[in-house]
């Protein structure tokens, strides 16, 4: 079954005065992503694939070397844009990832005492979403949970010396 909402249009993105707008042609149909928020792309880097009014399939190309800092998560493959959006840009380049990377520091992840550490679920220099798991770990109890990223951001670092079986509360430094 089709759910259809009609008149709701894609919000516009905030585009800071340092970054750079990609926008696509009029009558241009979503086919897909080739690059995200957080990619860092080169000048003619591919970011997404559209078909155009004559039926060809068009890339949408990095109109400059940097990061994506958004792009319209909401478009998916077969939306025609001007039906779907309230203006024509669908990702926002800038020189770095000052709109993902909060200025005010890091946010660390604690778990809880006398868990066991199991396996990271990110790397290092990874984008996380806001209660994205980051690493799976067990408790005292017996219980295995996933600990979640407390907000979006970049993952700056982790407690490398963890390793599969290890008491976290007797390894890692808080810092």
């Amino acid at each position: 079954h089709n759910l259809i909402v009609a008149g709701l249009k894609l919000r516009p993105l905030n585009v800071p005065h340092s970054a750079e707008a990609i926008n696509v042609s009029e009558g241009s149909i979503f086919k897909e992503w080739v690059k995200v928020t957080g990619a860092q792309v080169e000048e003619d880097d591919v970011i997404a694939k559209v078909e155009t009014q004559d039926g060809s399939v068009k890339e949408v190309l990095a109109t400059r070397s940097g990061f994506i800092v958004l792009h319209e998560k909401g478009l998916k493959e077969g939306m025609e844009i001007d039906e779907v959006m309230e203006e024509s840009t669908i990702a926002v380049i800038d020189d770095q990832h000052s709109e993902v990377v909060p200025h005010g520091g890091g946010t660390i992840v604690y778990a809880p005492p006398q868990s066991t550490f199991k396996e990271w679920l990110v790397e290092t220099n990874e984008i996380v979403n806001k209660h994205q798991p980051v690493a799976t770990i067990e408790c005292a109890d017996g219980v295995i949970r996933n600990e979640t990223a407390v907000r979006s951001g970049v993952i700056r670092k982790r407690q490398e010396g963890l390793q599969a079986g290890m008491e976290i509360d007797k390894v890692c430094e808080d810092d």
